[in-house]
């Protein structure tokens, strides 16, 4: 359509090009969005901001380097969206990430805010060195956390459960902060439990999820997951029927848990009562949920 104007005469002004890069941007579209960033006659800062997210949406770091690059030769200040796209970036190529880099990233973005804080804690790739953020925010700001921060935090602690608990307690219980979890931090902090197979914490935790909040697809699916490593067939069994009770089960990834839990357990009657369960569902098995399964048919 802006091809179009312009086609006819009309002079298509920053604004418009910035729209048509913000729709290429929202999808990754990197190899397009440049190619309409090149042709504008003109840019502002959000014309980079769109460019630059393209490029890390679609992991294309080398590029979005040079493009950054070429935003602070031509004199445009960065914004905030600007940084957090940076952290993103980060956070999506875990490989390319370090504490130095997300601290030379906060040091350019000050002020801070909330967004930019649980952007760097994403982008870490330790859970020391999302506690070192967190810490220093935490004593040379006023910054309040939200349950953003909180949930990134609990994504970092790969199995650490002391790590967790300590920092829920810390965030939840404090009377400086105000973060009422929902079904997501919840399920987060079940989820680090399931990391770490401990199938007793897991049910400590639950106890407490049912009475704060109303538990989802996916916390049924994390607790099952949960119960694979250590091959805890009937208390694993027993969500899975819960969940097919209360919601139906309508995610594949519910039933590619609970098949590989099956396969776990070797239990080749309850993996075709799983399977057959997908038919009326309308769902098609994923690669994972056959793979369980032929591994249970083949023995």
């Amino acid at each position: 359509y802006v091809q179009r104007l312009e086609g006819e005469g009309y002079q298509v002004g920053v604004a418009a090009g910035n729209a048509v890069l913000s729709v290429f941007s929202r999808v990754g579209m990197h190899k397009e969005c440049r190619g309409w960033f090149d042709g504008m006659a003109a840019h502002d800062v959000q014309s980079y901001n769109n460019c630059l997210m393209a490029y890390a949406k679609a992991t294309h770091r080398d590029e979005m380097q040079n493009l950054w690059a070429k935003m602070t030769s031509s004199g445009i200040v960065p914004t905030p969206h600007t940084y957090l796209t940076l952290l993103v970036s980060l956070k999506l190529t875990p490989s390319a990430s370090s504490y130095s880099q997300i601290a030379k990233i906060l040091r350019a973005a000050k002020p801070w805010n909330i967004i930019l804080i649980n952007a760097a804690i994403n982008a870490t790739t330790s859970t020391a060195d999302a506690i070192k953020i967190f810490d220093h925010i935490e004593q040379a700001t006023s910054l309040a956390p939200d349950r953003f921060t909180l949930l990134a935090l609990l994504t970092k602690c790969n199995g650490d459960t002391k790590t967790a608990q300590d920092l829920w307690n810390r965030l939840t219980l404090s009377p400086d902060y105000d973060i009422a979890p929902t079904v997501v931090e919840w399920t987060a902090l079940l989820g680090v439990y399931k990391d770490a197979g401990n199938v007793p914490g897991m049910d400590w935790v639950w106890a407490q999820l049912v009475v704060q909040v109303t538990p989802n697809e996916m916390s049924y699916g994390t607790y099952i997951k949960g119960c694979v490593k250590s091959v805890s067939f009937a208390q694993g069994h027993a969500k899975y029927i819960e969940a097919l009770k209360t919601y139906n089960a309508t995610k594949i990834q519910i039933h590619t848990n609970m098949m590989l839990l099956c396969a776990a357990a070797n239990d080749k009657a309850a993996a075709d009562a799983v399977f057959a369960n997908l038919q009326p569902l309308s769902l098609s098995p994923t690669g994972p949920f056959m793979q369980a399964y032929n591994s249970i048919k083949s023995k």
